[in-house]
């Protein structure tokens, strides 16, 4: 049971995202890791290539999920093999290739070149709230009309790929449109390990998506349980009381992170709902002791 909590605790996922310049890579990385764009470790956003080089963009709350940042594809020079190569493909767990308009030959190329290497990969049709305002203004405006005819005209650009599945965005409103279903597709094709890291890392953005994670919690917690449980028959004295105290802060730090207890979440997430009250959560016993007990941490690693 340790051995499997240390696993849990350990999976990486490593998430490539690319496109052309200006699709909104940086802002889909920013709204993932739960960031606004003028937070100080948000990744750079901006209506010209703000990306040279492949850049990580480590979440801020659960360390081993990594958000890569790659190059734009919209260079006329584009190889996608090189391009894979350079990047180092097999690094990554899954692509996601976004597009803010049609996408592009060096989209499908690149698309084509990872799916010769049976790397995972998904289409992104982003800054769709951008779209459903500027058609908000016609006449007989109809939203889902609206949103068919942006996935038909993407499933034209890709019927050389087989009609693959596009899921529409915003990465400032998660809770609207695709994004949703872009998960649950996600989670059907991942390891399990790996869709736990996936589950965990999100912003609570709906309420399906804190159901997930009580869900993912609730397995975990029967694996802490019975690791406590076992080492409570050492008779090693003082071993017991060490060991659950081990294994119980490390499952409720991860609770207190996933579940957006730490100060500045509670404060994003109260200003967004426009609730004060919210705040009153970070009284709760149990994460003022996480709190203190995380920066205690912090200050002994500093220290050393």
């Amino acid at each position: 049971m340790k051995e499997q909590l240390k696993h849990l605790d350990n999976v990486t996922l490593h998430i490539a995202v690319t496109g052309s310049t200006g699709a909104g890579k940086s802002s889909f990385i920013n709204a993932i890791r739960g960031l606004q764009p003028d937070d100080v470790s948000a990744a750079p956003t901006g209506a010209i290539e703000t990306t040279m080089i492949p850049t990580m963009y480590t979440h801020p709350t659960m360390l081993n999920v990594k958000l890569w940042d790659l190059p734009g594809t919209g260079s006329h020079k584009f190889k996608a093999k090189k391009y894979l190569k350079e990047v180092k493909l097999e690094t990554f767990d899954f692509f996601i290739i976004i597009s803010s308009e049609r996408f592009k030959e060096n989209d499908i190329m690149l698309a084509e070149a990872i799916k010769e290497s049976k790397k995972l990969f998904l289409f992104l049709r982003s800054k769709i709230d951008n779209d459903i305002q500027a058609e908000s203004q016609r006449k007989g405006f109809d939203e889902q009309k609206v949103l068919s005819q942006i996935r038909e005209d993407c499933h034209r650009n890709l019927k050389d790929m087989g009609n693959p599945n596009v899921f529409l965005i915003s990465s400032f409103e998660l809770h609207k449109y695709d994004f949703q279903t872009l998960i649950d597709t996600l989670e059907k094709q991942l390891p399990a390990h790996k869709r736990d890291a996936l589950v965990l890392s999100l912003p609570i953005y709906s309420s399906k998506i804190l159901e997930k994670k009580i869900e993912t919690f609730m397995k975990q917690s029967w694996s802490a349980a019975a690791a406590s449980g076992c080492i409570a028959v050492a008779p090693v004295p003082g071993l017991s009381i060490a060991c659950d105290a081990a294994i119980l802060l490390g499952f409720f730090t991860k609770c207190y992170y996933a579940f957006g207890l730490d100060d500045e979440s509670i404060d994003k997430l109260s200003m967004r709902v426009n609730n004060p009250s919210l705040k009153s959560v970070r009284n709760s016993p149990l994460v003022v002791a996480i709190g203190q007990k995380k920066l205690s941490n912090r200050v002994v690693s500093v220290n050393k």
